[in-house]
């Protein structure tokens, strides 16, 4: 009657629930705890080239980071924490070039000069990368982690944002107090700006960057260009200035003739006498003299 009831009520047996036994979850926990251990402690490996250097960084899935030192240039593999990071700078120096050329870094720099044109320069400018640690880190957590770390583009990117704005800046300055004319016509013109622009570099990287970051060791300035214009005007101003130049030498050399002349009378007669001895075995030849006489009216000889 029970089992009647049961089998209408719903009632019978019941599955057997397994229960996970509490000792393999101890060893499922500790398997875990290990592997977290050994990846902890486990270290990775890193090295730096010869033209490099490495901003070793330590750090751990809950500490922040925090600045360790700077690993020389060509140092082999040495062990670091699997949580710490290297970032590899160059160390070499390199040279940011804006120019027309295929092969520059950036275009041409355009800066006003003392009569209001626009000039374009082609530059370049050698740096390095400091490596005093301070300064290494700061340039690196201030300026490169805005820049994909300075990694692969994102330090073509950082120099097109800094150096070129750098020289942009200091060109705008020097170029002000520099007229047209000495740019056309003065040859030492761009040695001058780029010993201006030299003086300034280090105070305005400094301002620019936030500090010290970058070490410019030299700055030129390659080319420049005036507008189409105002080479025209120059060089036609130029053309009319030689012409004078030309005249009055002319008008020199004649009264210093003149002068000779009225000083040596006898001067066109030694002259005569000097062509007729290297004339004297050609033929066919006449040869006419002229001078002044005492009334001042021009008197012609001929030769014989």
């Amino acid at each position: 009657m029970r089992d009647r009831f049961g089998e209408m009520f719903g009632e019978g047996e019941q599955p057997v629930r397994r229960k996970t036994p509490i000792v393999r979850l101890i060893i499922w926990a500790a398997v875990i705890i290990f592997l977290v251990i050994l990846a902890l402690t486990v270290p990775t490996w890193a090295s730096t080239g010869v033209k490099e250097i490495g901003l070793h960084y330590e750090g751990g899935p809950i500490e922040g980071a925090d600045f360790v030192g700077v690993i020389p240039p060509g140092q082999p593999p040495r062990p670091v924490g699997l949580a710490d990071e290297v970032i590899k700078l160059p160390n070499n120096q390199r040279t940011y070039i804006a120019g027309r050329s295929s092969g520059a870094d950036s275009g041409v720099i355009t800066a006003t000069n003392a009569n209001g044109n626009k000039v374009e320069f082609e530059t370049s400018m050698t740096f390095v990368v400091p490596t005093e640690p301070e300064i290494v880190s700061s340039f690196y957590e201030n300026i490169c982690t805005k820049y994909q770390k300075c990694q692969g583009e994102g330090w073509t990117l950082m120099l097109d944002d800094y150096l070129r704005k750098v020289q942009e800046t200091v060109l705008q300055g020097v170029s002000r107090s520099m007229t047209s004319e000495k740019m056309a016509q003065d040859p030492d013109a761009l040695a001058e700006i780029g010993q201006e622009v030299n003086d300034r570099l280090a105070a305005q990287i400094n301002r620019t960057m936030g500090g010290p970051y970058l070490e410019a060791s030299e700055f030129q300035v390659n080319n420049l260009h005036l507008p189409e214009r105002v080479l025209n005007e120059y060089e036609a101003l130029t053309a009319r200035q030689v012409e004078t130049q030309q005249a009055a030498q002319q008008a020199k050399t004649a009264e210093e003739l003149q002068a000779t002349l009225e000083n040596n009378p006898e001067y066109l007669e030694l002259r005569r006498i000097q062509v007729e001895e290297k004339l004297a075995e050609s033929e066919n030849i006449e040869v006419w003299f002229y001078g002044q006489n005492t009334s001042g009216s021009v008197n012609a000889t001929r030769s014989p």
